[in-house]
């Protein structure tokens, strides 16, 4: 895949990610954790949520966005269900394309996420980090086998508040295809939120 295919695909992960931040109205508070705030609302009237997480890190804002960017073995280890998280291309020092698989469920059945990820600084205090699905890459064909879903929004804004402080404003929806049993649902929730506490704790250390 050429550059310019990689940048549409990519202006479009921030324009959607862009376009939700904007829309603040119908947010409900799902949980709520020492660092963060996860709210939810519907997804353009189907029964799939959009998730927004937002709260302080006791962080510089470029400690946080280098993590949030390079750090796949601690971003892995914090996700109780992730098998593998990592680089399969540096296309600059901003864009690279990663691969996240899941652990096998019981079944065994496999789940995987294929994405460009990408580092836009938005003003002068701020950066948006978004994972854009990639349909397919050489190194890493599709597998019939596999379910490979799709970040329909992901993006990460992370605001410098002062020199120690960070906010973060993440906005999360995966593949409205892929059902989710509704007795599941306050299980992954609260280890979503947990993932992303462990995530400042991550940082926290590395300071």
């Amino acid at each position: 895949m050429g550059q310019s295919q990689y940048s549409s695909i990519v202006d479009k992960a921030i324009d959607d990610a862009q376009l939700v931040k904007n829309s603040q109205e119908n947010w409900n508070v799902l949980l709520k954790g020492k660092y963060f705030t996860l709210s939810a609302k519907p997804y353009n009237k189907t029964e799939k949520q959009i998730l927004k997480l937002e709260g302080n890190i006791p962080a510089q804002v470029n400690q946080v966005v280098e993590y949030f960017f390079n750090n796949y073995e601690s971003i892995k280890n914090n996700r109780e269900q992730c098998e593998v998280f990592e680089s399969l291309e540096v296309i600059d020092s901003d864009t690279k394309v990663t691969v996240f698989k899941l652990k096998p469920m019981q079944d065994g059945h496999r789940i995987e996420s294929l994405n460009i990820i990408h580092k836009k600084k938005i003003n002068q205090n701020q950066v948006l980090i978004v994972n854009a699905h990639l349909d397919d890459h050489p190194k890493m064909p599709k597998n019939s086998n596999i379910t490979r879903i799709e970040n329909i929004i992901n993006g990460i804004f992370l605001k410098e508040s002062n020199s120690t402080n960070t906010f973060m404003e993440g906005y999360f929806l995966n593949d409205p295809k892929v059902p989710i049993p509704p007795q599941l649902i306050p299980q992954l929730t609260q280890s979503f939120l947990q993932s992303y506490e462990k995530d400042v704790e991550s940082i926290l250390q590395k300071k």
